[in-house]
């Protein structure tokens, strides 16, 4: 009986994880962070492409996810979208963090 209500419960906190306002929610983060990013980073260089891609993708899977037929999508898809957000998540991340300072000067 445990073990019923544990998967239950797995799968519902899963299903919770890859409903569409759950990808908006994220999608809309990404592209905050990702003009963050691109307003840091130096202009023209591989750095600003790959942002300006990640900011792209969030952006089209945040249409995506507003659309009707988003719903039925597959479950393993909507995992492998997930995946690829939190992806592009920690690549924003790292690049932030790799962006050199504006100023020789610590504030």
């Amino acid at each position: 009986m445990r073990d019923m209500i544990r998967a239950l419960k797995a799968r519902w906190q899963l299903s919770r994880r890859l409903e569409p306002r759950e990808f908006l929610s994220m999608a809309e983060e990404i592209q905050t962070m990702a003009r963050s990013a691109a307003r840091a980073c130096p202009p023209h260089t591989e750095l600003q492409s790959a942002i300006q891609r990640i900011h792209d993708d969030a952006e089209a899977l945040a249409r995506r996810a507003v659309a009707p037929d988003f719903r039925r999508l597959p479950l393993q898809e909507r995992m492998i979208l997930r995946q690829g957000l939190v992806q592009s998540r920690r690549q924003l991340l790292q690049s932030m963090q790799c962006v050199p300072s504006p100023t020789r000067l610590l504030q």
